[in-house]
């Protein structure tokens, strides 16, 4: 025990300049999204706390009207934030011109130009930037776990040196694939194919009745339990703890297009069973294949449906496995 509590103090130390730099520059993005998302953020995890804990049909009247507001002060600034955020992942950026938001690469590094001129942040993890003296920027430099050579305002954290130099250079490759990569196609393949999983080993009508008896709860339960995944996932990227980070957020998509996959197959059956379609459950994983593929060309239906399905679906297989322990 004493070698455990002395490896994770230890743990700490290293990284805590790279997590305090990452916590500034996490503050700093969060300053340019609207207050109101805050709200709605708080508002849905205490809502689903409450109605996760206490499932009454009182409180999940409560809940429902509190989800819908939640997700109307949340949903639209948060997408706006992100048509602004300027993120650009395992490529170099070079910077001419005016730009309203942000300029963000991961595992890239980022050249401003002498005309440059950046409205928002300036942030590289895993890369350098280089500045023009004549560039101008209105927020701040920030190198994490890189250089901003020539700098001297520019917040910079330690790049990884030894072994862990080793290890993150392992992950420029996947960067630069996962920059270029078709993600619309990616993630409708894995939603079908977890979609067939669950259809092949029959789990996925019991799925989908056991959403449908509780929708509340299960919805409540989702929001939670990404909320407990995403959040430290997001510190450990920014503390430089590159190979946890990126396995958190692999496991988290894959998470959420498995509860997109139950909810999509639960609203394509109830949609193959309202037009008496032959063979319902089948058409009905197709039906709602074809939903996710076809919003995906509406950005904003594609976001809601992700977040709202997948936590949806997470919910369903939380309180399915809990359910069936308990009768074990």
């Amino acid at each position: 025990m004493g070698l455990l509590i002395g490896l994770t103090l230890l743990g700490l130390t290293s990284a805590w300049p790279n997590l305090a730099a990452g916590a500034a520059v996490a503050q700093a993005l969060i300053a340019q999204v609207s207050p109101l998302a805050g709200v709605g953020l708080v508002l849905l995890l205490a809502v689903s706390l409450l109605v996760a804990w206490r499932p009454t049909p009182a409180v999940q009247r409560f809940g429902a009207a509190a989800f819908a507001l939640s997700a109307v002060l949340t949903l639209p600034p948060l997408y706006q934030a992100f048509g602004r955020s300027g993120v650009t992942v395992g490529q170099d950026v070079t910077v001419h011109g005016q730009v309203a938001g942000n300029v963000i690469a991961l595992g890239g590094n980022v050249i401003l130009a002498s005309d440059a001129r950046v409205q928002g942040e300036v942030i590289t993890l895993f890369g350098d930037v280089r500045r023009d003296p004549q560039a101008r920027v209105t927020g701040r430099v920030n190198a994490l776990l890189g250089h901003a050579p020539g700098d001297a305002t520019a917040r910079q954290t330690a790049p990884p040196s030894g072994l862990s130099l080793a290890t993150a250079s392992a992950f420029r490759p996947l960067l630069g694939w996962l920059g270029g990569a078709a993600w619309s196609r990616i993630f409708v393949v894995l939603t079908g194919g977890m979609l067939l999983l669950l259809f092949v080993t029959g789990a996925a009508p019991l799925l989908a009745r056991r959403q449908r008896h509780a929708p509340l709860r299960t919805l409540a339960l989702g929001v939670l339990a990404l909320a407990l995944l995403i959040g430290p996932a997001l510190g450990l990227a920014l503390a430089g703890l590159l190979v946890p980070a990126l396995l958190a957020c692999a496991f988290a998509l894959l998470l959420v297009a498995t509860g997109l996959s139950v909810s999509v197959y639960d609203a394509g059956r109830a949609a193959a069973y309202r037009l008496r379609l032959p063979a319902p459950d089948v058409v009905g994983a197709v039906l709602g294949l074809i939903a996710v593929a076809l919003s995906l060309s509406l950005p904003p239906l594609a976001l809601i449906g992700a977040l709202v399905g997948g936590a949806w679906g997470i919910g369903t297989l939380l309180l399915t496995r809990s359910e069936g322990q308990g009768r074990v």
